[in-house]
């Protein structure tokens, strides 16, 4: 028992280690197979871009009904990775350069 209980931290670390790297695969694909399925599937629709300096494009997909988004990241070579997603999006129109200026 004092054996089991000393390797299952590595066990459970090698699960988490596992699991990450499933799902970091299942997670990029092509751009235009990543916006039908957010648009069949939930809705979403592309709200804003950003390029970042290494050239990554930064998407965000919002479903105005829903709520729910998603944020993307397009690499120059073209793939395209879900970064983020979550519920409740909500729309607020601030001064974000008044706003940059408190960071």
């Amino acid at each position: 028992m004092k054996r089991l209980l000393l390797h299952m931290p590595m066990f459970v670390g090698a699960a988490l280690l596992t699991a990450d790297s499933a799902r970091a695969e299942q997670a990029c694909t092509k751009r235009d197979t990543i916006i039908e399925r957010l648009a069949t599937h939930f809705g979403e629709y592309p709200r804003a871009a950003n390029r970042d300096d290494d050239n990554t494009i930064v998407e965000l997909f919002v479903a105005p009904t829903t709520g729910s988004w998603t944020i993307t990241t397009t690499r120059p070579g073209g793939l395209t990775c879900l970064a983020s997603a979550g519920q409740a999006f909500d729309y607020k129109y601030e001064n974000f350069i008044t706003l940059a200026s408190h960071l």
